[in-house]
């Protein structure tokens, strides 16, 4: 038998391969098993780690999901940081004026995002003098997030039938009731964006300048200040910057009257001698300039 066409041993360690030439290598039995277990081991550990891995970020988006209460020391801040924007605000014009109309998109929300930002608002809401007669009330929808807030806390796992029907009416409840109070909001802030921007509650319109003569303002005198003091309360009128009240003895007189130029409430004291019979009239100023001006009021200075 020629060379060539010699066969191999079964027990040889590499076997004849294609036409090519290609030799592989044979192993043993036990080669073979000590191969599989190296693999099958291999695979194990990678499973494993990938379980884990899993299991991680599974707990790690719980921690994430769980609700959050401001802290004291949170609420805190956003309401220091609040009063002094409002502030500075009232030190400087209004700006751009508009007919307001809130977008808070609070139904896109999840329950924790949606909690979160009703926490945020309410507390911005609270620290702004002029919403404290916002309706519903601050402390009514804050009642409602309590009770939402506990339940939301709650594993979901945990729940019971009763309590994932309350979670829902809750839910509803509060965001309705806090678009009921940024609609308030919008309105007591008399079209001042800057204003209603304090509450951080987005709007769907931009802002524009009023250019048109404001109104006659209607106001009030209270001769309960103390001595020497009248306080003069204006009713607020939108796109209005500030107020000027006129004060003086007899008929309207340049060269005789005073002025004083500021928010819609203002406590006179200066140049007012008491038991006179002393005269008030104010104008609202705009953008176009002075509004028309009131009718007058008069009122004795108090004594004591």
């Amino acid at each position: 038998m020629s060379k060539k066409n010699k066969q191999l041993k079964p027990d040889s360690k590499a076997i004849a391969g294609s036409n090519t030439g290609e030799r592989k290598v044979l192993r043993s039995p036990d080669e073979e098993r000590t191969s599989f277990k190296k693999i099958s081991i291999r695979v194990f550990l990678i499973v494993l780690l990938s379980l884990l891995a899993g299991k991680k970020v599974k707990e790690e988006k719980v921690v994430e999901e769980k609700p959050k209460r401001l802290t004291l020391k949170e609420k805190a801040k956003i309401v220091s940081e609040t009063k002094a924007a409002n502030k500075a605000l009232a030190a400087t014009p209004p700006g751009a004026f508009a007919s307001i109309i809130p977008a808070p998109k609070l139904y896109s929300l999840s329950l924790i995002s949606l909690c979160k930002a009703i926490a945020d608002g309410l507390t911005r809401i609270s620290a702004i003098p002029e919403f404290s007669t916002c309706s519903p009330s601050v402390s009514f929808v804050s009642d409602i997030y309590d009770n939402l807030f506990a339940l939301v806390s709650i594993a979901t796992k945990d729940l019971t039938s009763s309590q994932k029907i309350d979670i829902k009416v809750y839910a509803k409840q509060l965001r309705q009731n806090f678009m009921l109070i940024a609609y308030s909001c919008a309105a007591l802030s008399l079209g001042n964006i800057k204003l209603f921007g304090l509450t951080s509650i987005a709007t769907r319109k931009k802002g524009y300048v009023h250019k048109k003569q404001l109104g006659a303002c209607v106001f009030k005198l209270s001769a309960k200040s103390g001595k020497g003091k009248i306080k003069v309360v204006i009713e607020k009128m939108a796109y209005a910057k500030n107020y000027t009240i006129f004060y003086g003895v007899g008929d309207y007189d340049k060269a005789t009257w005073n002025t004083k130029t500021g928010t819609a409430t203002q406590i006179i004291s200066d140049f007012l001698v008491p038991g006179v019979l002393t005269n008030f009239f104010v104008i609202a100023n705009g953008y176009a300039g002075p509004g028309i001006t009131s009718d007058p009021i008069g009122i004795y200075v108090p004594y004591n």
